[in-house]
């Protein structure tokens, strides 16, 4: 026994500046259908970690594709840590419910889960991703997207959007914001580009970045605009619009407020903490 009461106090500390390395990957990919015909006109999306990606195509069939991935100390042990991620799909009354959660310890194992949708253009969503992307493209139904730690990027819309960001960037673009289509971005701590092709008159635009981000907008040269921009730290700047049709309420470097064009106009609004605010017209 005294023997055994010296030698285990330095295994201890041998043992104790030892640490488990997770550098072998592991992934598994699955894929689900569902039929269009089945009633199905909503998919809600929760994802703790990991991008999420929609591509808008016409057809009978809604498919989500996923891959777990996570770390291990080699292959038996990243293969086995793959079941701690519980990805849940279910679909009832017209609606499919994704879900992705996750351990919470060991995060070091970096644990994600991959989604690609396919699904029609007109299918109502809400996506959201905490530690994640999510690029989306081609929808004629607005979706509402938000992410914690990740980037937005949105494409070939003709709809209108929601779409909010904590810590990452939003890049919309708009082939038609449609009569009465509303834009809404939000951000904490991100940029903000904004471009849209065409557009009625009648819409409203909401840009609002909260903390570090600068905002750019670029609209059609003949948009017919109410607009309010603002910045707290750097300069509000107005381009590329025919001087005439300009006309200014207010003008500083760091607020704008008039109208462009009349008649009937949209609503145009864009404000920053700390960056510039800058609105375009197209080329």
């Amino acid at each position: 026994m005294k023997r055994w009461l010296v030698v285990l106090p330095i295994l201890a500390v041998l043992f104790s500046g030892c640490e488990v390395v997770f550098n072998t990957p592991a992934e598994e990919s699955y894929e689900e259908t569902f039929a269009v015909s089945d009633g199905y006109t909503r998919i809600d999306l929760d994802n703790e970690s990991g991008n999420v990606i929609v591509n808008a195509v016409e057809g009978d069939s809604i498919i989500v594709e996923y891959t777990k991935k996570c770390m291990g100390s080699n292959d038996r042990d990243a293969n086995e840590h793959l079941n701690d991620i519980d990805v849940t799909l279910k679909g009832t009354a017209g609606q499919i419910t994704i879900t992705a959660e996750f351990p919470t310890f060991e995060e070091t194992r970096n644990y994600e889960a991959i989604f690609t949708i396919t699904a029609p253009p007109d299918i109502i969503m809400e996506l959201s991703a905490n530690k994640g992307n999510i690029d989306i493209s081609g929808m004629t139904t607005s979706p509402v997207l938000n992410t914690t730690q990740g980037d937005i990027t949105i494409a070939d819309f003709e709809c209108d959007v929601d779409a909010t960001s904590g810590d990452g960037d939003i890049e919309c673009s708009l082939d038609v914001l449609p009569d009465s289509g509303n834009v809404n971005l939000t951000t904490e701590d991100g940029y903000q580009t904004l471009v849209i092709k065409d557009m009625d008159t009648t819409g409203t635009i909401i840009l609002s970045a909260s903390g570090i981000g600068e905002i750019n907008a670029t609209l059609p040269s003949d948009a017919k605009l109410d607009f309010d921009l603002e910045c707290v730290t750097g300069e509000v700047r107005i381009e590329g619009f025919p001087t005439e049709d300009i006309t200014y309420t207010e003008q500083g470097n760091k607020k704008k407020v008039g109208t462009i064009g009349e008649g009937t106009r949209a609503t145009f609004t864009a404000s920053s903490e700390e960056g510039d605010v800058n609105l375009k017209a197209a080329q």
